[in-house]
């Protein structure tokens, strides 16, 4: 059994404006260490002011409630659940996809690097970089997977 206290973490929370306006929508990204899973908890600054960590003790109020195919959690000003929805386009989370095929080190030993995979992930690094101010910082072979269906390069270990 998991200890209450230490079940969930939070990123902390993310404002959709000036976080000192209680009125500012506010999402929370917290980790369920008990559903192995991200929960997105919504709210406003008035519940989730800057600085406080409280989103993880709204959610542990209402966590074993629910389904565990709910994805995101809307709470009102005071705390209370307003709304729940099980979209999983809601769930900004995101996980690696299951790639079926070769371990990612056995993949670099026996396929030859292609060209057009160089150019795929300069395009994405530079995107990256460029428009969303995102380095990633650890570009290597163990970070790298191509898709056997599309044949695209996949870039994962984000931090």
């Amino acid at each position: 059994m998991i200890n209450p206290d230490e079940r969930f973490f939070s990123e902390g929370p993310g404002y959709f404006g000036p976080r000192e306006n209680p009125a500012t929508e506010t999402h929370c990204n917290v980790w369920d260490w008990d559903q192995l899973r991200w929960i997105k908890v919504k709210g406003t600054a008035k519940i989730f002011p800057p600085g406080e960590d409280v989103e993880a003790s709204v959610l542990a109020r209402f966590a074993d409630y629910l389904s565990p195919e709910f994805r995101v959690i809307t709470v009102d000003d005071d705390g209370l659940l307003t709304g729940v929805s099980t979209d999983p386009e809601e769930d900004t989370s995101k996980t690696t996809d299951v790639l079926e095929g070769n371990e990612p080190a056995q993949q670099a030993a026996t396929t030859p690097f292609r060209f057009e995979w160089l150019q795929q992930l300069t395009q994405l690094v530079d995107f990256l970089n460029l428009e969303l101010g995102i380095i990633h910082q650890d570009i290597a072979p163990r970070n790298l997977l191509v898709d056997p269906e599309t044949d695209k390069i996949i870039l994962f270990d984000f931090d």
